[in-house]
């Protein structure tokens, strides 16, 4: 599952914008704090659920949540670059429509550090399993014995 914002995240009353921030500049670095692109290892495969969000959670203005339902999906891991925005909407959204989260330490980063201390240590444990990748691939291969020696989490 990927989301991508669209719109103005840092103007909440704002709905569209004429250019898509999430695209990015020529050069190959986001909009948004002049942090690079992506990694092209991320991009969707075939059979991922895509969605555009105008919104900085994931679930509140677009058919996610259904789109997870109508798969049977009730666990989320949460990634991304901005802590106090995307990633805190999206964690507090889900938990409160009873997903089990899992938040990745190595995963996830703020332009203020400060703000992502305290959430990482005093919000998001109590809505989130705060875990590391190694656990993440520690786990998805304890529940998927068929996929521990493809090399893919």
């Amino acid at each position: 599952m990927r989301s991508r914002l669209s719109g103005r995240p840092h103007h909440p009353r704002r709905q569209h914008d004429r250019h898509d921030p999430g695209a990015g500049p020529p050069d190959g670095r986001t909009a948004r704090h002049g942090l690079p692109a992506a990694h092209p290892g991320l991009a969707p495969e075939p059979g991922d659920i895509t969605v555009r969000k105008t919104r900085y959670g994931a679930l509140s203005t677009t058919d996610l949540d259904r789109q997870l339902r109508d798969r049977g999906i009730t666990t989320l891991v949460i990634a991304g670059i901005s802590t106090s925005g995307a990633v805190l909407s999206t964690v507090t959204d889900a938990a409160d429509r009873d997903y089990q989260l899992y938040v990745l330490s190595d995963g996830v980063t703020d332009p203020d550090p400060q703000a992502h201390q305290t959430l990482m240590a005093g919000v998001f444990p109590r809505l989130a399993h705060i875990i590391d990748t190694a656990e993440l691939r520690s786990l998805l291969h304890a529940s998927r014995p068929d996929r521990a020696n493809t090399g893919r989490a």
